[in-house]
């Protein structure tokens, strides 16, 4: 069985046009030369590696004893490198023995080249300028009281150059490259700097404190220009070409793009270690990064993916740089130097991050959402897509209105609804929305953590909200409601993520379920008083539940850490129907129509037919190859897996056949099919890709 893609989008993943064996340490810092013709890179050994034509035999040069903290080309193709064994040495690359050697008292952090200049500075708080003719220290700049951590030379058009430099002491200070005059000092905070960038036409510095505040300054005057508040501590700080946009990336994992003249932020979670190194792409319009889904290219207009540089090696790539033409990106692994092609792609792709979820809806067109913020409606016979809907926060539920063509939008704050006719937005209210669905009157139920729960009217005013029913669940806990519609919903703890669905309100279409992900205990509310009831949901020896889900017909459905998986019948304390296999279910994945399910533990997971009072075993597999994420049931009753590596499983439960039916480069979290067979997934990097047979 074979399958094509539908519509004109291109896989953005590219692999390696060449690989080639590394011996010894693994890379950290590479460096390119302007005109493509060598690469240099730093290993942890303190050795420098520099490939020529011949990347399969590296000249290696060798003296430093400590890190190599920076590499510089000079325009005449000349090396300097900078070590924390408080050395800068210029290296002339078919010499195995550095030309000069030029030594700080202490560990040397940052360097900056312009023509015959080195400018250094370290530990010792003190800025040097070295020529690099002679070999001689032409200046010593003093008035630093702390580690100088950047360096750089400001060429503005019409003036001198100027030596610019940031410290640990909180300072910004100024000098003139010919005479090593001071120009200007500027305190931009009382405590230590931590990233430092100059743009492209010398005029402005951004810098980044440790508290995490970006500031934009003046070089000529000093003057604070913009500044950002604390947000997470800065690894590194970078403008584009025009000088306009500040990219920052957060130790924490995130790397946002501010805009000089104001406006919200674009902000991709997606680092993989700290600090990321972030390479501006030479079209100005993307940028290189590390992620958690490989070495990427970003556009910096919306933080989407332009290309992926496929991690077909398992070691993490150690370092990545691209050339001054921005045709080819180098990279290392641990144990390879991998060379890729780098056209960056300018289609626009729906989603910028983890693609959550699909709803198929009556007339064939499917919706997807996004931990992005966005909902996106796409036309599976072409894999267009209709459009794009922003809700503002990433989206953990969705339910469809059954008649008139509105859908419910909910995030951990909010709440929207939007018509998917003309996609317009029809209103939004804050309140948590980790589980949203209509009422069969029109109105809307709404519930978050803390397990809140709002019933609003159609107008998304509030009915009644229960903040907590009866102290019901602990504040830690996710929660699901039993409601006409099963959208599913996705919530993050302190602890973990967990994944839950809404399920159907009862036939009187007056009373709705509650409970929590993690919890032993459930709860029916009475939609027209806003009166709780509580009872147990316990079930094995352990009555904590793991995963939750909606059954056929709006029953609740569990699986408890016990290995029980229990259908509930909400009018009374105990299961109508149970199945129980030793180990601890982990995750319980429940289809749309709520007529099948999956039990995962770990890599092991049964497959379960619902029916209104029975719970049938179908089939059980070990799945040792995939680490599985999303799952789909074919028309002919085979389970498709979407797994982390980006392929796209199909497990025939009957014969217990495993085949591959598609294979991309990125990790599949979510995955549908259609009536008519179309398959369709999304990725973690955000992608939606629509598959039909190949005839």
């Amino acid at each position: 069985m074979t399958f094509e893609p539908i519509g004109a989008a291109v896989e953005p993943v590219v692999e390696p046009e060449a690989t080639v064996a590394l011996t010894g340490a693994q890379v950290h810092t590479l460096c390119v030369r302007s005109d493509d013709r060598e690469r240099v890179g730093a290993n942890e050994k303190h050795e420098l590696l520099v490939w020529g034509s011949d990347l399969a035999n590296p000249r290696v040069l060798k003296g430093h004893r400590d890190q190599v903290r920076a590499l510089r080309y000079l325009p005449d193709g000349r090396l300097v490198s900078a070590s924390l064994d408080g050395s800068v040495r210029l290296w002339s690359t078919e010499l195995a023995e550095p030309v000069q050697t030029w030594l700080h008292p202490a560990p040397v952090f940052a360097i900056a080249v312009k023509a015959d200049h080195v400018v250094s500075g370290g530990w010792d708080s003190v800025v040097r300028v070295w020529s690099a003719e002679s070999g001689d220290c032409q200046l010593r700049l003093e008035g630093h009281v702390d580690s100088v951590v950047a360096v750089a030379i400001a060429e503005v058009s019409g003036a001198d150059p100027i030596i610019i430099s940031a410290s640990a002491d909180g300072f910004v200070r100024s000098w003139d490259l010919a005479s090593g005059a001071p120009l200007l000092v500027m305190q931009v905070s009382s405590r230590a700097l931590d990233a430092f960038a100059l743009s492209p036409c010398g005029r402005r510095c951004a810098v980044a404190t440790a508290a995490g505040a970006v500031v934009v300054l003046d070089v000529g005057s000093g003057e604070r220009l913009v500044e950002w508040p604390a947000g997470g501590l800065v690894g590194q700080l970078l403008f584009d070409l025009s000088g306009a946009r500040v990219l920052c990336a957060r130790l924490d994992g995130r790397v946002q793009v501010f805009n000089l003249d104001g406006g919200t932020p674009v902000e991709v979670e997606v680092l993989v270690n700290s600090p990321c190194p972030l390479e501006l792409h030479p079209d100005g319009a993307h940028v290189l990064l590390l992620s958690t889904y490989g070495a990427q290219l970003r556009r910096l207009a919306d933080g989407g993916v332009a290309r992926v540089f496929s991690q077909s090696f398992p070691p993490r790539f150690g370092a990545l740089a691209c050339s001054a033409d921005g045709k080819t990106v180098w990279g290392t692994s641990r144990d390879r130097l991998l060379r890729y092609a780098s056209t960056p792609l300018t289609e626009a792709h729906c989603h910028t991050q983890r693609v959550m979820g699909f709803r198929v809806l009556g007339d064939g067109r499917v919706l997807s959402w996004s931990n992005d913020g966005t909902i996106g409606l796409w036309e599976p016979a072409s894999g267009e897509r209709l459009l794009e809907l922003a809700h503002g926060e990433p989206v953990v539920s969705v339910a469809i209105h059954p008649t008139d063509g509105k859908v419910l939008v909910g995030g951990l704050s909010s709440v929207s609804v939007w018509d998917l006719g003309t996609g317009r937005r029809l209103g939004k209210v804050s309140t948590a929305g980790s589980a949203v669905a209509w009422t069969k009157d029109g109105r809307i139920l709404a519930a978050g953590n803390a397990v809140r729960l709002a019933l609003l009217d159609a107008g998304l005013n509030e009915v009644f909200r229960i903040p907590n029913p009866a102290n019901a669940f602990d504040s830690e806990t996710r929660l699901i409601v039993a409601l006409p519609d099963r959208a599913q919903a996705r919530q993050r703890s302190r602890f973990e993520t967990a994944r839950c669905r809404v399920a159907r309100e009862k036939s009187d279409g007056n009373r709705a379920f509650i409970c929590g992900h993690g919890c032993d205990s459930g709860a029916v509310v009475d939609l027209a008083s806003g009166a709780l009831t509580r009872y147990g949901l316990a079930v094995g020896k352990s009555a904590r539940n793991d995963g939750i889900g909606a059954a056929w017909g709006g029953a609740p459905l569990t699986a408890s850490r016990s290995g029980t998986v229990a259908l509930w019948d909400v009018d009374r304390p105990k299961p109508v129907a149970t199945h129980a296999q030793p180990g601890a279910n982990t995750s319980l994945y429940v289809g749309q129509e709520g007529d099948w399910a999956v039990a995962l533990e770990g890599r092991h997971f049964r497959l379960l037919e619902v029916g209104a009072s029975s719970l049938t075993l179908v089939g059980e597999l070990d799945e040792p190859e995939e680490h599985l994420r999303s799952f789909a049931r074919a028309p002919d009753g085979a389970l498709l897996c979407g797994a982390e590596s980006g392929r796209l499983v199909r497990w025939d439960v009957r014969t217990q056949e495993r085949s591959v039916l598609w294979e991309s480069g990125a990790s599949l979290s979510a995955v549908a099919v259609l009536p008519n067979g179309t398959l369709v997934y999304g990725q973690g990097m955000g992608n939606v890709r629509f598959l039909r047979r190949a005839s």
